[in-house]
């Protein structure tokens, strides 16, 4: 009786601790006490499997499926749309619009980073920061994205240049890069692929699935298992916003960041076996992937980044269209202090992404006055002096923080060239 009496108190001991632990947490994580009243978090909703998949594309790499062929899908714990083009859209959208004479159309050009801004995975979009402009008040904005992720120049050259010629009228193109510039184009270096050509993490799986080799099952199974971990941190993410007690808050924070070093982790065995040596000759010929690679990667990457920059400008200016680049930050090259959580989640030592972006950022600080010339607006240092979390892993993404002054930092340019 006595030890029964005494496994109790000490379970309801823990109880106690873990629920003074996560009240404690979640005071210093958002300021607030955890059983105040607050806005209610709709529980996110899973479809398996998700129905979004990057195929191959005849002018720009690789795209998703075209809305027609698939419609609306589920991405995590998001309902979203792919446009007719293949990109991620908020909404169905059919390209070329019609542009109505209180319209004012944006496109979207650049990796996931730029995906990010446009389809907005913290429930502000650019689209709703660009309605508080006073220069676009009383106009309907109607935003295409062009940007997916793993994309990097020339794919938004090639982009553009392609709506121009089904006839899509623009009025603002907002090309947002610096990172899978560099960071990919190294990725293609060390994999044997040119750096020119696209993304060698999806360029090649996709050669692989249609032409099937021994590894094939490995990328299928290790694509399925980052599915699943997404999936399971986007679920224990809106856990920890549904939190109401202490013990649920600690719950799931364990729960999100395992999951996130799950994720890491199998992200990281996918690309070592992309870059894996493996004889597939036969197949990069079979898809035109076997263009040389030879020179300096870094230049390479930086001069061919730069002329497809200028190509751009000369299109938008040619069709009446402004203009603004931005170079995105990234934790690779920066100033800014992390915290011990942070760090954790934002570090991938030795791994291709630093190699690629401490052997190519400098660039970019070192050619400021070209950059300058060229009307290519860095924003590199944006983060040094913020001191909450901006980064949310490995890659280049950002938290909701970190997104929301970036984004702030592309409206505020943007107004600038609407004058």
């Amino acid at each position: 009786m006595q030890r029964g009496v005494l496994v109790l108190a000490i379970l309801a001991t823990l109880c106690l601790f873990g629920e003074l632990l996560g009240g404690i947490s979640f005071f210093f994580q958002t300021g607030g006490f955890i059983y105040l009243p607050r806005e209610s978090v709709r529980a996110a909703e899973f479809r398996t499997p998700a129905k979004y998949k990057q195929r191959l594309h005849p002018y720009f790499g690789f795209t998703g499926q075209y809305f027609s062929d698939g419609g609306q899908y589920f991405s995590d714990s998001d309902e979203l749309y792919t446009n007719s083009l293949g990109f991620r859209q908020r909404e169905s959208l059919e390209i070329p619009v019609t542009r109505g004479t209180t319209d004012f159309v944006v496109v979207v050009l650049g990796g996931s980073v730029a995906e990010h801004v446009a389809v907005g995975p913290y429930g502000f979009t650019l689209r709703d920061k660009l309605r508080t402009l006073p220069s676009l008040a009383g106009k309907n904005i109607i935003l295409i994205n062009m940007a997916q992720g793993s994309g990097k120049q020339p794919q938004q050259l090639f982009e553009l240049a392609y709506l121009l010629a089904i006839g899509q009228k623009i009025d603002l193109v907002i090309n947002i890069d610096g990172f899978n510039e560099f960071a990919l184009a190294y990725q293609n270096h060390t994999a044997g692929l040119n750096p020119v050509l696209p993304s060698v993490q999806i360029i090649k799986p996709l050669a692989l699935e249609l032409s099937p080799g021994p590894e094939a099952a490995q990328y299928y199974d290790l694509a399925s298992r980052i599915l699943t971990t997404k999936q399971a941190v986007n679920e224990h993410a809106t856990s920890l916003r549904q939190a109401r007690t202490g013990l649920s808050f600690l719950k799931a924070s364990i729960l999100v960041n395992w999951n996130r070093m799950t994720l890491a982790k199998s992200i990281s065995e996918y690309e070592s076996l992309i870059v894996r040596e493996r004889d597939w000759s036969i197949i990069k010929a079979r898809f035109g992937l076997d263009l040389p690679n030879s020179g300096n990667v870094f230049e390479t990457a930086f001069e061919l980044w730069l002329r497809c920059s200028q190509q751009i400008k000369k299109l938008s200016e040619t069709n009446g269209t402004a203009y603004l680049h931005v170079i995105q930050p990234n934790q690779y090259h920066s100033k800014h202090q992390f915290s011990d959580h942070e760090r954790k989640i934002a570090f991938l030592p030795g791994h291709e992404y630093r190699v690629g972006v401490e052997g190519g950022y400098p660039l970019f600080v070192e050619r400021k006055l070209l950059l300058e010339a060229n009307g290519i607006v860095s924003a590199i240092d944006l983060f040094d002096s913020e001191t909450e979390e901006v980064y949310s892993d490995n890659c280049c993404h950002y938290t909701r923080k970190g997104l929301n002054l970036f984004m702030r930092f592309i409206v505020d340019n943007v107004e600038g060239r609407l004058h």
